[in-house]
């Protein structure tokens, strides 16, 4: 074991805010072996022989892979079970599991953690956990993306003060909200394509994603781009 491992005994909390103060290179991280606290396996970025790989949770504490998985699958019975527990940290009791605004046919795990990093890269990157500032994480990314944007619709109404005004994103992650009506006789409200633009840009912005979110930056497919758009009541009136 190279001096660089970090073993911490089976009762205590394994901690990634303090832990990480002590991790300064990529052999550190690749090195460091801890032990779960629940089940006493070792547990590292990279599977092991234990098959165990350190999850840190959004309260900072950490706990191997198999724990989290057990915890947040069914360890207490079936969800409709009057005596069952909600998923949580068993030292902090933070909720774990599914993200409490997900929609219900949302296939994310939700609150499940984030494995430990293999390298500097990775770990300045890691959202930040709550004890860091980041957030009790309320949804998931792609949930997170389908909010804004309809909270963005929503905006772009009380702006014109018309409540047939809607706003496109392209691409959306909410196919099924935006395109349900017919916008045949819209036009575009260019006055609001600045104030579009710099959302996008603050919805997107990896900083914020790694602050404040304790989510990683949502995956798309090229440039992100959005228009607002209201009837065109001069037509209509004729």
């Amino acid at each position: 074991m190279s001096s660089a491992t970090k073993e911490t005994a089976p009762q205590g909390e394994c901690f990634w805010p303090f832990l990480k103060q002590e991790l300064h290179s990529d052999g550190a991280l690749l090195d460091l072996i801890v032990t779960c606290p629940v089940c006493t396996n070792p547990m590292s970025a990279t599977l092991n022989a234990s098959g165990r790989v350190g999850k840190i949770l959004h309260c900072g504490h950490m706990l191997c892979n198999e724990c989290v998985n057990r915890i947040c699958t069914g360890a207490n019975g079936p969800a409709d079970n009057p005596h069952s527990k909600r998923p949580e940290c068993p030292f902090c009791k933070q909720g774990l599991g599914k993200h409490p605004y997900c929609g219900l046919s949302c296939p994310d795990p939700g609150r499940v953690g984030f494995p430990m990093p293999k390298s500097m890269a990775e770990m300045a990157s890691m959202p930040r956990t709550m004890p860091e500032g980041g957030a009790l994480p309320a949804c998931c990314r792609v949930c997170r993306m389908k909010r804004l944007e309809r909270e963005t619709r929503k905006l772009m109404r009380l702006i014109t003060n018309e409540e047939k005004t809607t706003s496109f994103f392209e691409p959306t992650v909410d196919d099924e909200r935006q395109n349900d009506g017919e916008f045949s006789d819209y036009i575009r409200v260019p006055e609001l394509q600045p104030l579009l633009e710099h959302m996008i840009e603050v919805f997107n912005d990896p900083t914020i994603y790694r602050k404040y979110t304790n989510l990683r930056p949502l995956e798309q497919h090229g440039e992100v781009t959005a228009r607002a758009e209201m009837i065109d009541r001069a037509r209509n009136s004729t």
